[in-house]
């Protein structure tokens, strides 16, 4: 375990490499969330449905919050989402692939909205990256962690590929309504949060080694590395560590990292 004292005593070397990790993995979610998802085919969802299953339906169920919110908010996506979803109703494909191609258009209207969220309040900020963090560790729990490690770096459109995300269709729905809750609360209430500082990495992971999480995690965050079975378990810890942390190293990081989260 690290002491309290260690992320003061992080390698300079190690904390470059693990903000150039996330910005690599960030970017190539949010180009599978926009543009790997409308390729069907692919993963265990594959399998045909039933046809008396109605894609729209589902599809309202399946993301009931982020709807809501839509509707509310942002009606015009609203109805584009539903329009999708009508459009689909007769298409050649099985139903995992048509909500998985709405899916994909879902990644992109959030990914228009991605820089507001730069001046969402503090709690916001919070919500949503103490969301990610349990929604990572649901997935790790549930589905392991090779679908988790893919889930890290390439976004919720891994567990489509996958074929795992109907098992966490909820979670997807609260990740997702807590992003536009966000972006909500940016446009009406917009807060300036000064940029984030390296220091702010090292500040995280001491606070990762307060909340008991071993220096491994930290090694496996900056190495980034797809055959870490390890890497899923920390980047959780991480957002959970990082959502919790008083004081301004924790805001910055948190506003930095915001409208990174597009592809989940």
């Amino acid at each position: 375990m690290l002491d309290q004292t260690a992320g003061s005593r992080q390698n300079p070397h190690m904390i470059s490499s693990a903000r150039r990790f996330f910005s690599a993995s960030i970017a190539i979610g949010l180009l599978l969330g926009g543009v790997a998802l409308g390729v069907p085919g692919k993963g265990k969802e594959a399998a045909k449905n039933p046809p008396s299953e109605n894609v729209e339906q589902v599809f309202q169920q399946r993301n009931a919050r982020t709807l809501a919110i839509l509707d509310a908010d942002f009606p015009r996506d609203h109805e584009a989402l539903l329009a999708a979803a009508r459009a689909l109703r007769h298409a050649d494909l099985t139903l995992d692939q048509k909500l998985e191609r709405l899916f994909a258009m879902m990644s992109d209207t959030r990914k228009r909205y991605a820089e507001r969220l730069r001046f969402a309040p503090g709690p916001q900020h919070r919500l949503m990256m103490g969301v990610l963090g349990a929604f990572m560790a649901e997935v790790d729990r549930v589905a392991g962690s090779e679908v988790c490690t893919a889930f890290a770096q390439d976004g919720t459109g891994a567990l489509f590929q996958s074929g795992v995300a109907s098992q966490f269709s909820a979670a997807i729905d609260v990740q997702s309504a807590a992003y536009f809750a966000a972006v909500v609360a940016a446009i009406e209430n917009p807060e300036i949060h000064p940029p984030v500082l390296e220091a702010d990495w090292s500040a995280v992971f001491a606070q990762m080694a307060r909340d008991g999480h071993p220096l491994s995690y930290v090694e496996s965050i900056a190495g980034g590395s797809p055959d870490d079975p390890a890497l899923c378990s920390a980047l959780s810890a991480m957002f959970r560590s990082a959502a919790l942390m008083p004081g301004a190293p924790g805001e910055r990081f948190r506003a930095d990292f915001a409208p990174k989260l597009a592809g989940y």
